[in-house]
């Protein structure tokens, strides 16, 4: 299952690790999760895989058959520098407004 923008993505990382999930649950980004909606997706006898992102929300209530999958991101060298230089610029928006 995945509660990401792009579940898809998952889906296919599974698939090119030689994983092939039964079944494909996707829900909506900053899904918030209950026990009741998850508990049903699997029996006992099956594994119930999920993102890091959606295990942190299920901590309280996952099951032993329940695992998370990190999911690694790479930016390439020029989106990292736009991205750097984005944050860096609203740090020092963020400082001048509260600094005095």
């Amino acid at each position: 299952m995945a509660g990401i923008s792009d579940p898809k993505k998952f889906f296919n990382m599974l698939k090119n690790s030689n994983i092939h999930p039964i079944r494909e649950i996707s829900f909506l980004d900053h899904q918030k999760y209950q026990e009741n909606m998850l508990i049903r997706l699997t029996s006992s006898k099956e594994q119930l895989l999920m993102t890091e992102k959606d295990a942190v929300k299920c901590k309280k209530f996952a099951k032993n058959n329940w695992w998370y999958v990190p999911v690694y991101v790479f930016i390439k060298n020029r989106f990292k520098q736009k991205l750097l230089y984005s944050v860096k610029n609203k740090i020092k928006k963020y400082h001048k407004k509260y600094k005095s």
